[in-house]
């Protein structure tokens, strides 16, 4: 599964344990309903970023496929099939060094380092924090300085609206 992939599942697994755990607390102590959670983020980011063929229901075959199928389409339901594919740090990554045209040469160095600190900071509790934008913009401005190029250019065109005001 690739980034965009990776990010999706999550985005759908927080806001999905996040909405349960609003209607009952204990949902952290029930490891099956995490389970089957984590599962079925999954699969629903697989068709969404991958299509059909890369992961299946046959992938995951500690599942019954009923009992998988009737959880996702339950999980749709609850996060109220809202699902925002683009709005992943891993896209935002591509879409910012689109801003930077000068370095197109170093923009697939500059996506795969960032996207190391994408994937280490996705293991923080402070992940579920911060907008995909900022976690993109931040990731990008370390990988920058670790490749040692100037990005002062590329900050000065990121609309207002993704920087923080402080």
């Amino acid at each position: 599964m690739g980034s965009d992939g990776r990010d999706s599942s999550i985005q759908i697994f927080d806001r999905f344990l996040s909405l349960s755990c609003a209607e009952n607390n204990d949902v952290f102590k029930d490891i099956t309903y995490i389970c089957f959670a984590a599962v079925s983020s999954i699969l629903l980011s697989s068709k969404i970023h991958e299509g059909k063929s890369l992961l299946t229901l046959a992938n995951f075959p500690h599942f019954r496929t009923s009992d998988l199928i009737e959880f996702e389409r339950m999980l749709l339901s609850k996060i109220g099939y809202q699902i925002t594919p683009l709005s992943t740090p891993s896209s935002f990554v591509r879409h910012l060094l689109g801003l930077c045209p000068e370095y197109e040469m170093y923009h697939i160095e500059l996506i795969d380092q960032a996207d190391k600190y994408i994937v280490e900071f996705i293991e923080e509790p402070d992940y579920i924090v911060f907008a995909p934008s900022t976690i993109a913009i931040s990731a990008l401005l370390i990988s920058f300085s670790v490749l040692g190029l100037d990005c002062r250019t590329w900050l000065a065109r990121i609309p207002n609206i993704c920087l923080p005001k402080e």
